[in-house]
């Protein structure tokens, strides 16, 4: 077999392994941050790999992305762990972060709107109602998440963008402040004043504006938790 026909033949097959492991690692993250394998308990490959019905190996390489995720921990004489929840300090932590990087990330964004633009933020501002179920609290979780990082893109800033992604998978689990009374309503008035100030192009006002709905939402974020 000539050099030729074994890159052809390689081609051919590792996209097809590159789809499986990618599959596996969002199947695994959803069922992480969704409380499907409980926080704190010890993820067996073994016993994934056989209710996937595949080999060992994409879940060894999923898990090794859920680590740098930290979703996932690796222990001594324990293998893969499932991350416990955070505690208050580091809900406030993660929110004391955010505002440190999206007030000036909203003010940039501002200096670069496009109607394409609003129009992705208009839709995804948030309901009026309480979530009624689990897939309504789901779809409330990913348009808050989604708006939030529509800013950093649009402001240009891929950084903030993945270190807003990687804080958004730590803290979806305890994103239950959606069910509680007025709290749906009050974040989606939140969303459209920064959305407002956004579409005028008023920097200053953008950042105000997500600096107090960020203090907003963590006083709504650990109140959930007493």
């Amino acid at each position: 077999m000539t050099a030729t026909s074994d890159s052809s033949a390689a081609d051919s097959v590792l996209p097809r392994r590159q789809v499986l492991a990618d599959d596996v690692y969002d199947v695994l993250k959803d069922w992480l941050q969704s409380g499907h394998i409980e926080p704190g308990s010890r993820v067996k490959i073994d016993t994934l790999a056989a209710r996937l019905a595949i080999s060992n190996t994409p879940i060894r390489q999923a898990l090794g992305r859920l680590e740098a995720d930290g979703l996932v921990h690796k222990q001594p004489y324990r293998g893969f762990v499932a991350a416990s929840l955070p505690d208050r300090k580091t809900i406030a932590d993660m929110y004391e972060c955010r505002l440190l990087l999206e007030p000036p990330t909203a003010a940039r964004a501002a200096a670069a709107v496009r109607e394409e633009d609003l129009a992705f933020l208009r839709a995804h501002a948030g309901a009026d109602e309480r979530p009624q179920d689990s897939a309504d609290l789901d779809a409330l979780v990913k348009a808050d998440e989604l708006l939030h990082g529509r800013l950093a893109t649009m402001a240009g800033n891929t950084v903030v963008a993945d270190t807003l992604e990687r804080l958004f998978a730590r803290s979806r689990s305890f994103r239950s402040f959606y069910t509680r009374e007025g709290a749906v309503h009050t974040t989606r008035l939140e969303h459209e004043a920064v959305i407002l100030a956004v579409s005028q192009g008023d920097g200053p006002a953008a950042a105000a504006a997500m600096t107090a709905h960020l203090e907003a939402a963590a006083e709504r974020m650990l109140g959930s938790l007493a």
